[in-house]
């Protein structure tokens, strides 16, 4: 029986530098024909090659399904599990204290354990920034839910994305300062590497746990997305702050060409019929004469322009300027014009 199929090991195997010579000297394939085989960048198969680095065990796997006669020298490595790095990096710092040291160290670890969260049952529904944050998050955010290690452990997220040109401003200078003043958390937005886009990350259990417990859906938003009864039930000045919040992360304002770029159009786009209607409703009811067109809740006109600033508005730098812009000029051009 293969030692793949019946060996049950961490991420990564550490070999000796005599086994490595071994392994690769039957493989007889250059950097750069391993790294076509194998979809690893060369100077990672460098690394592990000398073993200045350890190797992750899909990378051995690879090896194996080119060249099968390697298989056996798994029994020379060290099985590494998960987390041999932070044991390794515990066990040597543990080595250097005394008693008294890794006493105050302890003390030091236990002080900030005591949650100094707070209670998201006093947050409730009637912070104007609560009502915000939910609908930014209805607009291009998500509670979600993964399993994490072995047996039946879940982590929950939530996320918030946006443009990495237009919309990084807006959540790194609006939304996480008020995710961290709301929840009493620390937040930071961070570029993703293959993509010109930008992620708002909260792993706090209490922030999920509040969207949650006030009718936010987990998983893919999808068609069934809408304003909770809850929220709906409020005063239309207060939902406001959930429609402020839409507007800044899954709207947009522009003007026509053909209309000389003076009439400005305010977008929201929802694949949800219902959250659709919600929002038209919203809007009709203080005097905003919204419509809907396909997926879009469109807002047209300059009274009605001025009517959305003066009873919802924008926190986004991008919508601001754009309407200061209307103000100024009478016109909304599009960038580079």
């Amino acid at each position: 029986m293969s030692l793949l199929k019946y060996l049950v090991m961490g991420d990564r195997v550490q070999f000796d530098r005599k086994t490595l010579d071994l392994i690769f000297s039957q493989l007889d394939l250059t950097l750069e024909e391993l790294s076509n085989k194998t979809g690893s960048k060369p100077r990672a198969i460098k690394n592990w090659r000398t073993g200045s680095c350890t190797m992750p065990l899909s990378f051995f796997r690879k090896l194996c399904a080119i060249e099968p006669r390697i298989e056996h020298f798994l029994k020379e490595g060290k099985d590494l599990n998960r987390n041999w790095g932070s044991v390794l990096g515990g066990t040597n710092v543990i080595k250097g204290l005394t008693k008294q040291k890794m006493k105050r160290r302890m003390q030091k670890a236990r002080s900030h354990i005591t949650s100094k969260f707070p209670d998201i049952e006093t947050l409730g529904l009637s912070t104007p920034e609560a009502l915000e944050f939910y609908g930014a998050v209805m607009g291009d955010g998500c509670v979600s839910r993964y399993r994490i290690g072995p047996g039946n452990r879940h982590r929950t997220e939530v996320r918030i994305t946006g443009n990495a040109m237009k919309d990084r401003e807006y959540l790194n200078g609006i939304l996480a300062p008020m995710l961290n003043r709301l929840f009493e958390t620390n937040v930071k937005v961070r570029k993703r590497r293959d993509a010109n886009v930008v992620d708002l990350v909260s792993c706090a259990s209490h922030v999920s746990s509040w969207l949650i417990k006030h009718g936010f859906p987990i998983g893919k938003k999808g068609k069934g997305l809408q304003i909770p009864q809850s929220i709906m039930s409020l005063p239309n000045e207060k939902i406001n702050n959930v429609l402020r919040g839409l507007l800044d992360t899954d709207g947009c304002i522009a003007a026509r060409k053909d209309e000389g770029y003076k009439y400005p159009y305010i977008f929201i786009c929802t694949i949800s019929e219902k959250l659709r209607e919600q929002v038209k409703m919203i809007l009709r009811e203080q005097g905003i004469p919204a419509y809907i067109h396909g997926d879009t809740v469109v807002v047209r006109g300059c009274n009605n322009f001025k009517k959305w600033f003066k009873k919802i508005g924008s926190s986004n730098p991008r919508n601001l300027n754009k309407y200061h812009e209307w103000l100024l000029t009478g016109q909304i051009k599009p960038m580079g014009l």
